[in-house]
């Protein structure tokens, strides 16, 4: 299951930088750094999958993965293709102050699980 969470993190951490790679006007230092603070909540939920040791921490990480995957990916895409906006490259640091915000809130519940385990 931990194969499974890091493959659909690693897939929408792919989606989401090519996305922004292909919506970019120059490509510079800040635009990169950018981009790196926009993928950082996959980073994290990756971290938070190999530190789950038991299995209901296991499978709700797996769970939360799936959930900023999909919603993340969908959010970007929707706003940048499907509903097109002059503020639409304004979804990249709205998308991951709300994943990071839903890993924080489950961060508390997966470390009591862990320490119980």
């Amino acid at each position: 299951m931990k194969g499974f969470s890091y493959s659909i993190n690693l897939l929408a951490m792919l989606a989401t930088l090519g996305i922004g790679l292909l919506n970019l006007e120059k490509f510079t230092l800040g635009a990169i750094g950018y981009l790196f603070l926009v993928f950082t909540p996959y980073l994290f939920a990756i971290y938070l999958t190999t530190w789950s040791t038991s299995k209901a921490s296991i499978l709700i990480s797996l769970g939360v993965s799936f959930i900023l995957a999909l919603g993340g990916v969908f959010l970007i895409v929707d706003a940048m293709y499907i509903h097109p906006d002059a503020q639409g490259a304004l979804v990249f640091p709205v998308v991951a102050v709300y994943q990071w915000a839903i890993l924080l809130i489950i961060l508390l519940p997966l470390y009591f699980l862990n320490k119980k385990a």
